[in-house]
């Protein structure tokens, strides 16, 4: 392919700048690409192909050789082969049936201002989808390719024309241009861009500098061959973006909560560990109301999204049960009577006077749900929901609700668990989920201009459509946003009114994971015992593994559960020897009650009780890594366990009136720093409760 690059001319962007247009470090790469890229082919599909039922979306990751794709980018191949040499990665995301890149080739070809999607996606900036309910009105999306790998993209389509099928190839780089690495070559006395194309010369193009796609379809299939991307054949047309030269390592990096000065616990979820995998979660969680839900057809009259990855298909069994709840509450409506699992799904119609030619603007359908349904319990031991939408609750002792909101196309715009959204709606406790989905009317109107409501959602969102925010309409800030977050936050805490006042009936496995989530770094030094946590409170958080005390612990892993009993993996670490106490408390309202203070003043049984320690790996800390010591199973019950000649020694203190085991004491002798792992297992009963970790003078 031939290089046309980018000449700098007045109002211009840069390499730099476009990188940056999208100004959102907080959502991982990957995700922005499975947003921008699925939406982008819904979009596509929307009026193509009325005998198909649905959009297919595939995405591929495999691997080349540089060697064989670097000759095809003239003016770079070198530095490619001497940057990137050998095996290298990409992701490919291919849609079928969908219009693919239509419209002119040349811009002297544009007519009354429709640019049409090949002019739009590979060759300009900031223009927009203009069909009515499509998915940007920004048109920088788009840039969140050039951010996967390297700043390279390649384009490949194939569309249906009168005379028959046309296939287009063309390629863009978009790099920062003051890199002293940059991949493009620099001439002398020009001004880099840090932006070039590949393609065919132009042959209308008198300078022989500006290019075209490629239309040869042997040449096509030449370049698909080489990174075992399969072309389309037949009656099929559609969109392949291909991102070669990508980093799997430093984009699963991204995805990890590992920010250990926040985040209550350092578990890497099993997805964070594979780009296909993540990828599967990723559709999930941004697109459940659309995956396989025909359903979705029915209300909206479009098709809906089938999804394959690495070509396995994604079913709907195999969705995750909280995005399956997703899929359930976007399909519930007021009429009718809807149900999750034994759950009884609330839907409740938002009205705004007016406003708009009809009062009602749409639908907030909710739901209270259980760890049950939602395969955290055995044999699934599926992790909380706020792993999956990305969302880390902070809070210990409750559980905030998670609202979402969308729109037509059915991309979930952004989940809330507090803010504008959920500020006043009642927290569950720990082993219960209140999950709510609101869906607008869109082809409701405003009086004021007759602009469809899901225009004006459109138009709420910024470039990486991840909140909604009111706009002046013609002058005239209506606060319609403003109007139905607060619509939603009462509707929703009308009904659980009771979970504010303490007349909710209360499950015994409730407080047995909130426990569970707060076996974390220490929660407090010295003698006195440290701050209680309690409910609206922050926890006084300390980085697990911090080497500045002579102790440090952590959970190790998520907790599983019994009929009767939580067991969660635990990790101390001694620096040098020590005493400590690991004791369980009771939060109230006047602070933290020790099993001895609940005997002697409430004189009923202390409701937490340890059951167990069961080691289950101890280990010396080297610079190179450990040495394992210890790496069996060994329980830890009534009597105290000492090994390595007494210098570790574990055993449980007795409370003075009921004989009920609440405390584990571990004393250390030695002078090397040690790892001790094991699995912690209590039982609770009806409480509000925290964990406390005071050495032993």
């Amino acid at each position: 392919m031939r290089i046309e690059i980018a000449e700098h001319v007045r109002m211009s962007e840069s390499g730099s700048s476009l990188l940056r247009l999208i100004q959102n470090n907080e959502t991982c790469r990957l995700d922005l690409m499975v947003r921008e890229a699925v939406q982008n082919s819904l979009d596509a599909g929307t009026n193509c192909r009325k005998d198909k039922s649905s959009i297919i979306v595939d995405f591929k990751i495999g691997n080349f050789q540089t060697n064989h794709i670097s000759a095809s980018f003239e003016g770079i191949s070198s530095k490619l082969e001497s940057k990137y040499p050998g095996k290298q990665s990409y992701i490919a995301i291919r849609d079928l049936y969908t219009e693919g890149l239509t419209g002119p080739v040349r811009y002297k070809d544009v007519k009354n201002d429709n640019f049409g999607n090949l002019l739009k996606l590979v060759y300009e900036i900031s223009k927009p989808q203009e069909l009515a309910g499509a998915g940007g009105s920004w048109g920088l999306g788009k840039t969140v390719y050039f951010r996967i790998g390297i700043g390279l993209v390649v384009y490949y389509s194939r569309i249906k024309k009168a005379g028959g099928y046309e296939t287009r190839l063309a390629a863009a780089l978009v790099e920062d241009e003051k890199k002293k690495d940059s991949l493009l070559p620099k001439r002398s006395g020009v001004i880099q861009r840090g932006i070039a194309w590949w393609g065919a010369i132009d042959p209308q193009d008198t300078t022989r500098t500006k290019t075209i796609p490629i239309t040869n379809e042997k040449e096509v299939e030449f370049f698909l061959r080489n990174l075992n991307i399969a072309p389309y054949k037949n009656d099929e047309t559609g969109t392949t973006i291909i991102i070669p030269f990508i980093d799997e390592n430093k984009l699963l990096e991204e995805t990890k909560p590992l920010d250990i000065e926040t985040s209550l616990k350092n578990i890497t979820p099993y997805w964070c560990n594979n780009i296909e995998t993540y990828i599967k979660i990723a559709v999930q969680r941004w697109y459940a109301p659309r995956i396989n839900n025909k359903v979705y057809t029915e209300y909206n009259k479009e098709k809906y999204l089938e999804v394959n990855i690495n070509n396995e298909k994604l079913t709907k069994s195999e969705m995750e049960p909280i995005f399956k709840l997703i899929q359930a509450l976007y399909n519930a409506e007021p009429k009718g009577e809807f149900k999750y699992g034994k759950n009884i799904i609330n839907s409740k119609t938002v009205m705004i006077q007016k406003t708009f030619k009809e009062s009602t603007v749409g639908w907030i359908n909710y739901v209270r749900v259980a760890t049950s349904d939602l395969e955290m319990e055995k044999p699934y031991n599926k992790l909380n929901p706020y792993y999956y939408i990305n969302k880390l609750n902070f809070e210990n002792m409750y559980n905030d609700p998670i609202i979402m909101y969308t729109r037509k196309p059915g991309m979930i715009v952004s989940y809330s668990i507090t803010g504008d959204w959920t500020d006043n709606i009642p927290k569950t406790e720990i082993g219960e989920y209140i999950v709510g989905i609101f869906i607008p009317a869109s082809d409701n109107q405003l009086i004021q201009n007759g602009m469809s409501f899901e225009e004006y959602l459109r138009k709420c969102e910024k470039a990486d459509h991840m909140n909604w925010e009111d706009w002046s309409v013609d002058g005239k800030n209506l606060r319609i946003i403003e109007r139905i977050r607060k619509s939603v936050r009462k509707k929703i805490r009308e009904d659980f009114s009771n979970l504010e006042n303490g007349k909710a009936e209360r499950k015994n496995y409730g407080l047995g994971r909130m426990v569970a989530e707060i076996f974390m770094p220490p929660s407090g030094y010295g003698n006195a015992p440290a701050v209680p946590i309690t409910p609206g409170s922050t926890p006084p958080i300390k980085p697990p593994m911090r080497l500045g005390t002579h102790v440090a612990f952590q959970q190790n892993g998520e907790s599983t559960y019994g009929s009767n009993t939580i067991s969660t993996p635990v990790k101390i670490v001694f620096k040098k020897s020590k005493d400590i106490l690991l004791e369980m408390f009771v939060s109230t309202e006047r602070g933290a009650v020790s099993s001895l203070e609940w005997e002697k003043n409430i004189e009923t049984e202390f409701p937490i009780k340890i059951k167990n320690f069961t080691i289950t790996k101890i280990a010396n800390c080297k610079k190179k890594g450990e040495e394992i010591l210890f790496n069996k199973e060994l329980p830890v019950d009534k009597s105290p366990v000492s090994l390595f000649n007494k210098n570790l020694i574990f055993s449980f203190g007795e409370s003075e009136l009921f004989g009920i085991r609440n405390r584990m004491q571990i004393t250390y002798k030695g002078q090397k720093q040690i790892i001790v792992e094991g699995i912690l297992s209590y039982s609770l009963h009806d409480v509000a409760g925290s964990i406390l970790l005071k050495e032993v003078s």
